[in-house]
């Protein structure tokens, strides 16, 4: 997408992305995509040795003899996947414990202002953003440090609230399994301004938080996961009138005279940090069904209680496959999620 359209009613593009044609023809290109990047995430680890066996076996100057015994075939690597799971659980136990219901109570009552001093702190999110070198960051900063304590104390108030109750009411897993349609998912809400800060607390920050309270129900709308839909997807635009991808938000603003360019675009490229989270985890569930089944047929079970974890893992393998690319439309080595709130 373009940011220049995104607040113009007439050429903003979500309305158009929710066509069922359109999704049907994104699904489409995710599921062929799929095998291809699971199949290498899954990869049997090579033993040592072997890899050079394989290459004298290639030179005619050396004779290689077959064992008479031919080996086992190597078994897949789920090690991506368990691990994921593994460095999950110390980082989830953090924003638990910052965001219990009565923590936040004690900071409500006792001393609100505190509260934005131990969120920079102990919120690893806003730790990491607030630590990171990258420019791009420079004017989240300006704005994070402008945000009033008692304000952003409000708005993880709302957004825990919001979550439990979405947990309450659509989170029993007999029916989460089986929504097959953004609607389904009902997580409009966690779209609307008033769960965040605008320019602050966007859909980044507060999808890390729900994620790290239920990875079963909430995925991580991240940086590597709208990428790594932006490559399953081979960057395509299915038709858009900005002939951009969904996945992605292109800068096009012309940059002012003081920046030493005229009649020139600033074309910096950042993941699509309004992408609709509804319409994000309709994807990413279907994803998992992909990677639950193929995982299954090589006999590794996946548990669902990690469900997007699973899914993270995958997309993350994604875009480390697209390594070079991604460097080339950040412009950086380094990834951040949350630039843009």
């Amino acid at each position: 997408m373009l940011k220049s359209w995104v607040s113009d009613p007439a050429k903003a593009e979500f309305a158009a992305i929710r066509e069922p044609k359109h999704m049907a023809a994104v699904w489409e290109d995710l599921a062929k995509s799929f095998p291809r990047y699971f199949e290498s995430l899954v990869a049997p680890k090579v033993a040592q040795g072997d890899d050079l066996l394989a290459a004298l076996k290639t030179n005619e100057r050396f004779r290689v003899k077959e064992p008479k015994k031919p080996k086992e075939a190597p078994k897949p690597d789920f090690s991506a996947l368990t691990r994921a799971v593994a460095e999950y659980e110390p980082e989830a136990d953090q924003y638990r414990e910052f965001f219990d219901v009565e923590r936040l109570a004690e900071f409500r009552q006792d001393d609100p202002d505190a509260f934005k001093t131990e969120l920079s702190k102990k919120c690893p999110v806003i730790r990491q953003t607030l630590m990171s070198p990258l420019t791009d960051l420079k004017e989240w900063k300006i704005k994070y440090r402008a945000a009033k304590s008692a304000t952003l104390l409000a708005t993880f108030e709302h957004l825990r609230a919001l979550a439990d109750g979405y947990l309450a009411t659509h989170g029993a897993e007999a029916d989460f399994d089986g929504y097959d349609d953004p609607e389904d998912f009902a997580m409009e809400d966690f779209n609307e301004e008033t769960t965040g800060v605008p320019g602050v607390i966007g859909g980044g920050i507060k999808s890390a938080l729900v994620y790290r309270l239920e990875p079963r129900v909430f995925a991580p709308r991240s940086t590597s996961a709208l990428f790594g839909l932006y490559f399953l997807t081979e960057e395509k635009s299915y038709r858009l009138r900005s002939e951009t991808s969904e996945f992605i938000m292109v800068d096009d603003k012309r940059l002012g005279r003081d920046d030493g360019w005229k009649n020139r675009f600033n074309m910096k490229v950042a993941q699509n940090y309004w992408y609709p989270y509804e319409l994000f985890v309709f994807y990413a569930m279907r994803l998992w069904r992909l990677l639950r089944a193929a995982c299954t047929e090589k006999g590794h079970a996946l548990d669902p209680a990690f469900r997007f974890v699973y899914v993270q893992a995958f997309l993350d393998h994604v875009c480390q496959e697209n390594a070079e690319a991604l460097k080339v439309l950040k412009g950086v080595d380094e990834l951040s999620d949350f630039a843009h709130g």
